[in-house]
């Protein structure tokens, strides 16, 4: 039997509105990052984990560090941008 394997569709940050954005929020805040709230607050309707994979796709460097679970049970990560493409 094969493994089947997938492939991310990945937009484009240069034209692809949710990327730049999150793309921009990402380089504006350096070494400091950016929590998974503060890219929802970008748009509430982001998935703060895919976004960062497609950029990932696109060759980005961007670590992701698990913060703490807050009050309502979800899970808090950090996403660091280290080298800009």
């Amino acid at each position: 039997m094969s493994k089947q394997t997938w492939k991310i569709h990945k937009g484009n940050p240069a034209t692809c509105p949710r990327l730049k954005m999150v793309l921009d929020l990402l380089t504006e805040r350096g070494a400091a990052g950016a929590t998974t709230w503060q890219l929802h607050a970008l748009d509430e309707n982001l998935a703060a984990g895919t976004t960062v994979s497609e950029l990932r796709a696109n060759g980005y460097d961007i670590s992701c560090k698990y913060l703490e679970t807050n009050e309502r049970g979800r899970k808090v990560y950090r996403y660091t941008l280290h080298k800009p493409v």
